[in-house]
């Protein structure tokens, strides 16, 4: 991952800062006084010199995908580390070597998050964005002479560039989707058992759908789906039921046993909505949202 930011500054600095690779090279050496006596052109140096946890940038969270196979995956949110490079400009005019440095910093902080089309090798398969900071005050590098003294060269101006990488601390983890979960109160010698069902509303293009009314058809159970679509219904007792899905002014409807195998819903335009039977002296009621 590392060798593949590396690329991706690289193609920051060359498509974004314009610097033409026959003109200006980009190095990734330790700025020593023996590398610096081998530069023989213009040369922008990112040394990487150091690498951190982020730590306020960390979640607990887990996230459950929804598989076509009819199974799930969990994966927690990865760890962010921030990954420090001290930038400078070697030339052999002080003006030259301003002018270049100048344009890293203009190029960097035009780049709050690493263009997607940059990203090189292994980095253009990260989901998470690749987010940057660019000669904050408050950064490690305080002090730039601890830095020259110990690569043992004279100190020069630097823009210092933290960019933020994920990296995930465990694998995702594949396991059926639970659909259907029983509730046994047993009261008395007699045992009843509630049932909960959980399901997803999509449109035809497969897209989940948010704040569609779910409810059963001739029972009060009902609930809104979630912004990624889901629904659950719960305390219904084994049997057959209607589930009558109202997306504006579009009514499905679907058959299911409970318990079943499958509850999803997929909402189709053209249908009617479903007349509604008031009750007198109770006023209508919209049901909350599932959790």
């Amino acid at each position: 991952m590392l060798d593949a930011l590396d690329e991706t500054i690289k193609a920051v600095l060359r498509e974004l800062g314009g610097l033409d690779p026959d003109e200006v090279d980009i190095a990734f050496d330790a700025p020593d006084r023996e590398w610096a006596a081998r530069v023989g052109k213009p040369t922008v140096n990112c040394y990487l010199y150091d690498i951190r946890e982020n730590l306020d940038l960390r979640s607990t969270e887990w996230t459950v995908e929804r598989q076509s196979n009819g199974k799930a995956v969990t994966k927690q949110a990865p760890r962010r580390f921030d990954l420090s490079y001290v930038c400078t400009a070697w030339t052999a005019d002080v003006e030259d070597e301003h002018r270049l440095l100048w344009r890293v910093l203009a190029t960097m902080i035009r780049c709050p998050e690493l263009p997607r089309h940059l990203l090189q090798g292994s980095l253009a398969q990260v989901e998470w964005p690749v987010i940057t900071e660019v000669a904050q005050p408050d950064g490690l590098l305080r002090d730039p002479a601890d830095v020259w003294s110990a690569l043992d060269n004279r100190i020069r101006p630097s823009v210092n560039v933290v960019v933020t990488l994920p990296l995930a601390d465990s694998d995702p983890r594949e396991a059926p989707m639970v659909l259907t979960r029983r509730l046994r109160f047993d009261e008395n010698g007699h045992t009843q058992e509630f049932i909960q069902i959980a399901g997803t509303v999509t449109g035809e293009d497969g897209k989940p759908l948010p704040d569609v009314v779910v409810r059963v058809r001739d029972h009060a159970y009902a609930t809104v789906s979630s912004p990624h679509g889901r629904f659950w219904l719960s305390g219904l007792p084994a049997g057959t039921y209607t589930l009558v899905a109202e997306a504006g002014t579009t009514t499905v409807r679907r058959e299911v046993n409970v318990p079943g195998t499958e509850y999803d819903i997929v909402v189709a335009g053209g249908s009617e909505p479903e007349p509604e039977v008031k009750k007198a002296g109770r006023a209508a009621t919209r049901p909350k949202r599932s959790r």
